[in-house]
């Protein structure tokens, strides 16, 4: 099912982003996401919360612009900070359809360092993919990263 936003919520979250973004910048660093998280007393170590930033970060800036927060609010939403696969399960599903596809995998792996192959990647969903579109829910996702987490 995919995730959707109502326009109340984005409205939500917009304010929030407005908040953090003191400077009006039109961006929210890791510093300023700490700011904010341990003025509402949220205990998260800098480390998880810039890794979950770094997964968000489409365009690789070390920020996040509204569409990226709204991404980094989903994970956090549903996802235990400390269960990285899972974190890594909704950082990859961009998109909120609950389902993680061959482009999406690549990015995601692609972060994490994983190098593979177009062939390999290919053989990867191929094997692993359990909907009728090639895509890989969420418990397929977490057993692929089972495996890939222990080489």
């Amino acid at each position: 099912m995919k995730a959707t936003f109502t326009a109340e919520t984005l409205k939500k979250y917009a304010l929030i982003y407005k908040a953090i973004d003191k400077t009006n910048r039109g961006y929210i660093d890791t510093d300023q996401l700490m700011e904010a998280l341990a003025s509402l007393n949220v205990k998260i170590d800098r480390t998880t919360v810039h890794g979950i930033v770094q997964l968000v970060d489409e365009d690789m800036n070390n920020r996040m612009d509204m569409g990226e927060f709204v991404h980094f609010l989903h994970i956090c939403q549903n996802a235990d900070p400390k269960d990285v696969k899972t974190v890594l399960f909704y950082a990859a599903d961009y998109d909120y359809t609950q389902t993680v596809n061959k482009s999406k995998l690549q990015k995601i792996l692609v972060k994490l360092g994983i190098k593979m192959s177009e062939e390999e990647l290919q053989g990867v969903i191929e094997s692993t993919a359990d909907n009728e579109d090639g895509s890989l829910s969420y418990e397929m996702f977490i057993a692929l990263m089972d495996e890939l987490m222990q080489k």
